[in-house]
């Protein structure tokens, strides 16, 4: 790479030595050497999403500026006239296209929406782009879950245009980013499409939570060039204080430390309203790739100790929706509802080649086409779940109205009702027995009367 100093020095002797004609052409060089961010998307390295966000970028050259300006009102783009500003880190790594550059914004205010300009004045500044933070208790939540669009660029572009129109919070990406996980120019194309498409109609730019695919081949551009909690293989995230948000790495060992982790992460977390899991290889799935057996047996149980509401996976290139699975209280049915049992969802169709649907004793719905999943989830605690093509058709759905809640749970409430109607037939037998009473002493006055008249 050109050293920018260099690229300097070179212009300024070129200026002393040509006559004013060339100035013009001199200054078109200049004016090409800006640097602009490209690659921009959003992101969170803490687990908290109502008062921080990563911005991240990319720049050709080092000293570019790793600036961002914001304000809780829009400022049109001037860099000196927002109130706030963060200064983050640069780096580099083997292999790269240019500097990442990734700036976290902390103590913001919870729903909240945020305008700002990244960059620096030796590179420039990006276009003025906004974002809004999490409630703490959100009334409606929208969210979109899917994977797999491997490098397949025009068909996933299609894909991300049709999810921006519904202004989602924040899209859960199950894997499959790219191709080859080792090709830079793939990461690139990938990056270059959340700058250009995943902005929502609202104008707010959506953040991406990843997780790792098998065609990312646990490459080390995955790791430089998203910024996320803790080893970047298995995090969490909040909503607000109602959803918890679980991220799993399929393609490393289940059991061991990623085990304990999940365990000490769902209990933690025991409390949360709902609860979803996101990973790339299914562990219920009728597809070529089939079930992760191993995933299922080690993460299964503590799903079902926990009360995860639902586990999104990607792998293969179909749609299938699960019956509620309690995988603990049996292997071969599912339960009567998915207050019961955790709903299973393989939603692998963000446009890379397409495998035939088929469906098993958990299914309820499978389908093999382009699609994502809409999620809504409102105040009065009901959950909506849409499967929606690439037009933005809805072709499947489910209406939630509860979480998923404990067998103690369960029974806490049956011993309420029990309880509740042990006491009514109670009342209602101290009521009805001086009645009882009474028409017993009105019907022996009558009898002794009748026999009075009889004399």
């Amino acid at each position: 790479m050109i050293e920018r100093k260099g690229l300097y020095l070179e212009l300024s002797l070129i200026l002393v030595m040509l006559s004013t004609s060339e100035i013009a052409f001199v200054n078109a060089r200049v004016i090409s050497a800006l640097d602009l961010p490209v690659h921009i998307h959003l992101s969170w390295q803490q687990s908290d999403m109502s008062s921080t966000i990563v911005v991240t970028w990319q720049t050709a050259y080092s000293d570019s500026g790793t600036i961002v300006f914001y304000d809780n009102v829009s400022r049109g783009g001037g860099s000196s006239l927002y109130t706030y500003s963060t200064t983050g880190t640069v780096h580099i790594y083997s292999g790269a296209s240019g500097y990442v550059h990734d700036t976290e914004l902390t103590d913001l205010s919870q729903d909240s929406t945020y305008y700002f300009v990244c960059g620096g004045e030796i590179g420039g500044y990006s276009t003025e782009r906004s974002f809004k933070t999490a409630p703490k208790q959100p009334s409606h939540l929208t969210f979109v879950v899917g994977g797999d669009c491997r490098s397949n660029s025009t068909q996933r572009d299609i894909m991300s245009n049709a999810m921006r129109q519904l202004n989602p919070s924040f899209v859960l990406f199950s894997g499959d980013m790219v191709e080859t996980g080792s090709d830079q120019a793939q990461w690139d194309d990938f990056l270059q499409s959340l700058d250009s498409y995943w902005v929502g109609s609202n104008g707010q730019t959506i953040p991406i939570v990843p997780s790792l695919g098998n065609h990312e081949q646990n490459a080390t551009a995955y790791y430089e060039q998203f910024a996320l909690p803790n080893n970047k293989q298995w995090y969490s995230l909040d909503w607000g204080e109602t959803v918890h948000i679980t991220v799993l790495n399929s393609e490393a060992n289940a059991s061991g430390e990623q085990l304990q982790w999940l365990e000490n992460d769902l209990a933690t977390h025991e409390n949360c309203t709902w609860k979803f899991v996101l990973f790339h290889q299914p562990l219920f799935s009728s597809g070529p790739h089939g079930s992760w057996i191993e995933g299922r047996s080690y993460w299964c149980p503590l799903f079902d100790k926990y009360h995860v509401d639902i586990v999104f996976s990607g792998h293969d290139h179909d749609y299938e929706r699960s019956k509620p699975i309690n995988y603990t209280a049996s292997m071969t049915a599912p339960q009567n509802s998915y207050a019961e049992g955790t709903m299973y969802i393989v939603s692998g169709g963000w446009r890379a080649p397409l495998h035939s649907s088929n469906s098993s004793w958990w299914t309820a719905y499978s389908s093999s086409l382009y699609h994502f999943v809409q999620v809504d989830i409102f105040g009065n605690q009901t959950l909506n779940v849409q499967a929606k093509d690439a037009s933005g058709t809805t072709f499947d759905m489910v209406i939630q109205k509860s979480p998923v809640v404990s067998e103690l749970l369960w029974n806490i409430v049956l011993a309420i009702l029990l309880g509740t109607a042990a006491l009514m037939s109670a009342v209602q037998q101290q009521i009805l027995r001086p009645l009882r009473l009474n028409t017993r002493c009105i019907n022996r006055k009558r009898r002794r009367k009748n026999d009075v008249d009889a004399h």
